[in-house]
This record gives structure tokens, C-alpha cells and sequence, in this order.
């Protein structure tokens, strides 16, 4: 947009010049003819078209092919190179890759030990890549708020998000944010959530019976299932809605179908997935395709149910508050509302800025536990070994009462559980990518970063360095957390839920919830490789890419056999 502005400016100043040029050497133009005064006019829109045509072009040219080979300030950073001739950069070899983040992940071993690396998008435009610990504290931490989101990352979700959520706001008003969400995910409302998530456990727990031949044994998609229940889990935390995915048939109307749009928005075809992410940078939603059709009708959806709830929750709200009493809800939604209410009585509530950070946790928070409680199962699945010693400590809960309700406190003490979950989000992270765009000049690692430079951060880049986690990095083992030393106790060595001020606000719910669910599902099923991952011969499925979050392209299938 600034080469615009400054090749309109320039050309429309040129085009000036010339006919004040024209006019005072061959006097051939008579201003006060109306004929004249036309044929001026065309004149000057004739030179300003072609000036910025012939300018516009050959600045975006320089930018493309001279720039960031020759004088950009971070061309001496090391990267993979690419073609002189090409204005796609990288960005076919890492969108041919076999996940996200296998060509990043290809690059960190190539340079380990470097601060940050340095690749050409599309376009040619630069992005540093965070590689170390170090480099990913200075980003998220020192230097926070010295970085803001970059535009074409905030355009990739705000059609679904929107742009008020604490995702994407930034500065002050970020801080303001927290302050306010900081309080509705302390630790005492998450364990005030811990019947809930063990209610929904067992709803799993009980559908997956279901499903078991008369043998006790089935093949099912576990990811279909995770997501169905962990937006049921959301739906009632953050709304106090019974969105009733697993109790409900195929047949059934739901309450509110949020399932459907969701596949829309996060399990799209490779058409629309290309589409969601050329759409960042050119708007291209208003073409006439069935996959443009489907994404916008969905986000459209969501977005229509979610303000339709928040609208009544804060009437309720808002009555009840009048005649002083309060609603009593434990929901997210009610408890903003309330707390809104409470400190900003009298200007009013925020309908958009509510539906947005609704959304934010709807959509995003359900991700990650689906994704974690799926490569959970995957990794039991394929080691035996470390799904009998996960199974034999849960079964300390209930030594003295099988139908024990463990409390949070004894959850959270299972060490091996622990440690579990520690290794399958290092070396599974759900979350793919963080994005951050300086917004100042200012040096990381004693490398100057001119304003305006994309960083890039991926937890899986530094989860598979042999330089942190030494030669086994991508092998499974839950064990190295018993007594992990040196890099490996550094949290910006795993970074999954982003250390600093910008850490996810919901990090302990999603892993009170996760642990909560494995503690169910572990003592009741045996779980094993089915065709599907026998056929792989150990390789991971093929994943989405483009993604949005690290998943399967297809169903994971996984057998489930009675205990």
C-alpha cells in the first residue's frame, strides 16, 4: 500500500512538472480556452497513468528480485536459497512438504544453532524463523511488545474470528485484555470445571462402548470423536450450552449444529485450504466456487449463533443484575458478562468485542485439546510399552475404590502422566505456527531487525532440535521429562501454549482437561494399531497442508479393545 501511495504521489508530481515544462517552453497549451483546459486535463491523466504504470512496476520488481538479494539488511542471515528468477521464494518447497512444518523443521537442522533463519515467501518477501530458545524469548518476552501481528496473518482468521479477540489485539489494549480474561482461567475456576470435564469423559468413555463388536474390539476415528467431544466440552464451559455431539444420532437435530460448520472452517478440501491462504494476501472469498460458498456461508453461521447467545446471555444477565441478584452461571460467556457488567456499568456492554473473544476460545481452545488427545492416542497406540506404565499409575486413583472421582489435586500428581503429556505436545504440538512483525528497530541476539520484519515461531522447530533434546529428539519418550537438564528444562525449549505476556490465557484448562480425559479413557481400553497404521510401517500419516493447526488429512483410526 505504501508503494502506491508514494508511486501515485511521485507520478502525479511528475506528470505536473511536465506539462509546467511543455507549457513554458513550447507554449502550445492556452489555459483559458475550455479546449485547452480539456486537452490539459488529458494530458496530465495520460502522464500520471503511464508514469505510475512504468513506476509502480519497476519499484515492485526491485522489491521482488533486487532487494532481498542484494541490500537487504538480513541477507547475510542464513537461509535456503531460491531461484533469482522466482517470485514464489520457498514457498513451493513448503508447500509440497509432507506436514506444515517439515521443510522448517528441515532448515532448523541444517542451521541448529543459529539465532534465526532467513527465507524468501511469496513474492520474495523476508521471514525470520526463531531457532533457538533464545531467540524465541527475545520475540514472545523481552521485546513483546515491540512486535505486533502482521496483517496477511490477522486477515488468515478474522473472518472467522474476528479482530477484537485478545488474539489480535495488541499494545495496551492487549494488557487491558488480559487483565480482564486473566481472572475467568485462575486456577480455582478451572478446577471449578473438573466435574464437567469428567462428566464429559464419561459420555466418551460410554460411546465408545457402544461401538465395541461383540468381541469387545473396534476400529474408530478418533479424531472425529475428539472433535465432537471437546466442542461439547467447550460448548457447555464457554456458553453453558449441551451442544449434545456425542449423545446425539446422525438423525437427531442438534441443538445448535456447531460440528458442521466447524468441518467447514477446519477440515477443508485442498482447494479450500489454498483459497483460505492465498485469501490473506488478495482477497479472492468472492469468487464463485463451491469451496468459497461453503467457508463463508459457515463462518457467517458461527459467527450468526454465537452473537444470537451472547445477545441473550447479557440480557439475562442485565436483568438479573438490575433486581440485584446474579445469575449463578460457571460458563465463561456469563462470567465476562458479569464482569463487564461490573466495571463498566453504565457505558454499556460490547456486543462485537464479546462474540469475538467467545469465538476466540470456541474455536481455537477446542483445537488444541482435540489435536493433543488425538496424537495421545496415536502415541499409546504405537508404544505399548508406554501406554501399560501410563495405565498402571492411574490405576493408584482407584486401588481402594474403582468408582473413585479422583480430585484435581491427584490428577495433577500422576508424575508419569505428566510427563506423558509433556512429550506428545513436544513432539506432536498441535500449535503450528506464531507470527509477530516488528514494529520498531531493534536488535535480537545481537542481529539489528529493521521495523517491519515477520518473525516466524514454530514449537516444533526447537521440540526437534538434537541441539536441545541431543540425539533421540524424534524418538517418543516420556522418561527424558524425569529428569530433563540443561536446554531441555528451558521453557522456551517447547513454547507450545507461547511463554511471555501473550501465553495462552487458557493453558491450564486445556491440560486439566486433557489429563482428565486420558485418566478415564486409559483404565477401560486397550489401545493398538489399526490397519491403517499398520500400513504406514511407522510413518505418520499424511497431513493437512496448508493446515491451520498439525492433524491427519484424513480420519485417524485407532482399535479399542475392552478392558
Amino acid at each position: 500500500m505504501m508503494d502506491v501511495q508514494f508511486t501515485l504521489v511521485l507520478s502525479l508530481v511528475e506528470a505536473l512538472g511536465l506539462t509546467i515544462f511543455q507549457q513554458h517552453n513550447y507554449g502550445s497549451i492556452n489555459l483559458s480556452s475550455m479546449v485547452s483546459y480539456q486537452t490539459i486535463t488529458t494530458y496530465i491523466l495520460s502522464y500520471i497513468l503511464h508514469l505510475f504504470v512504468a513506476q509502480y512496476v519497476t519499484i515492485k520488481l526491485y522489491r521482488i528480485f533486487i532487494w532481498p538479494r542484494l541490500f537487504s539488511p538480513l541477507r547475510h542471515i542464513p537461509g535456503p536459497k531460491t531461484p533469482f528468477y522466482s517470485p514464489l521464494g520457498s514457498m513451493p518447497a513448503i508447500l509440497s512438504g509432507d506436514s506444515p512444518i517439515d521443510t522448517y523443521v528441515t532448515w532448523a537442522k541444517m542451521w541448529p544453532t543459529t539465532p534465526f533463519i532467513r527465507f524468501l515467501s511469496i513474492f520474495n518477501t523476508e521471514t525470520l524463523i526463531a531457532v533457538t530458545p533464545e531467540a524465541t524469548k527475545e520475540v514472545f518476552t523481552t521485546h513483546c511488545y515491540d512486535f505486533k501481528k502482521p496483517a496477511i496473518v490477522a486477515n488468515y482468521m478474522s473472518h472467522i474470528l474476528g479482530t477484537r479477540g485478545v488474539l489480535f489485539i495488541e499494545g495496551d489494549a492487549h494488557k487491558a485484555a488480559r487483565k480482564r480474561l486473566n481472572p475467568l482461567f485462575a486456577g480455582t475456576n478451572v478446577k471449578r470445571m473438573l466435574p464437567l470435564f469428567q462428566q464429559k469423559a464419561r459420555e466418551m468413555t460410554n460411546w465408545f462402548t457402544s461401538k465395541l463388536d461383540s468381541n469387545g474390539t473396534q476400529t474408530i476415528d478418533v479424531a472425529n470423536v475428539y472433535n465432537m467431544m471437546t466442542i461439547d466440552i467447550i460448548g457447555i464451559a464457554v456458553f453453558g450450552i449441551e451442544l449434545e455431539n456425542l449423545s446425539s444420532t446422525d438423525n437427531q437435530q442438534k441443538k445448535w449444529d456447531f460440528l458442521s460448520c466447524y468441518k467447514m472452517l477446519f477440515e477443508q478440501s485442498t482447494l479450500s485450504a489454498i483459497l483460505t491462504f492465498i485469501n490473506a494476501a488478495v482477497p479472492i472469498r468472492w469468487i464463485p466456487l463451491k469451496a468459497n460458498r461453503d467457508f463463508t456461508g459457515a463462518s457467517r453461521q458461527v459467527r450468526k449463533m454465537t452473537t444470537e447467545v451472547v445477545r441473550n446471555r447479557m440480557r439475562e444477565v442485565n436483568e438479573k443484575t438490575q433486581f440485584g441478584t446474579v445469575s449463578g452461571g460457571n460458563d465463561l460467556l456469563t462470567m465476562m458478562i458479569e464482569d463487564v457488567w461490573k466495571f463498566r456499568q453504565g457505558e454499556g456492554l460490547d456486543e462485537e468485542y464479546i462474540v469475538d473473544e467467545m469465538l476466540t476460545f470456541l474455536l481455537a481452545g477446542h483445537e488444541t485439546s482435540a489435536n493433543a488427545l488425538l496424537w495421545a492416542t496415536y502415541a499409546m497406540a504405537v508404544k505399548p510399552d508406554v501406554q501399560d506404565k501410563l495405565r498402571a499409575e492411574i490405576a493408584t486413583l482407584f486401588e481402594k475404590d474403582e468408582h473413585k472421582v479422583p480430585t484435581m489435586g491427584e490428577i495433577e500428581s500422576l508424575p508419569y502422566l505428566n510427563c506423558f503429556l509433556k512429550e506428545v505436545l513436544r513432539l506432536y504440538s498441535p500449535a503450528l505456527f506464531g507470527y509477530r512483525e516488528a514494529i520498531n528497530d531493534l536488535y535480537l541476539c545481537g542481529e539489528f531487525i529493521p521495523k517491519g520484519t515477520t518473525i516466524m515461531y514454530s514449537p516444533h522447530v526447537t521440540c526437534s532440535s538434537e541441539a536441545i533434546w541431543g540425539p533421540t529428539a524424534g524418538q517418543f519418550i516420556p522418561e527424558r521429562w524425569e529428569k530433563s537438564e540443561g536446554p531441555a528444562t528451558d521453557p522456551y525449549s517447547t513454547n507450545n501454549f507461547i511463554n511471555g505476556p501473550r501465553v495462552c490465557v487458557g493453558k491450564q484448562f486445556a491440560l486439566v482437561e486433557i489429563k482428565t480425559l486420558l485418566v478415564e479413557i486409559v483404565p477401560r481400553f486397550r489401545l493398538g494399531m489399526s490397519p491403517q497404521l499398520k500400513a504406514l510401517g511407522g510413518k505418520l500419516p499424511k497431513m493437512m497442508n496448508p493446515g491451520v493447526t498439525y492433524r491427519p488429512a484424513d480420519a485417524l483410526y485407532v482399535t479399542f479393545e475392552r478392558i
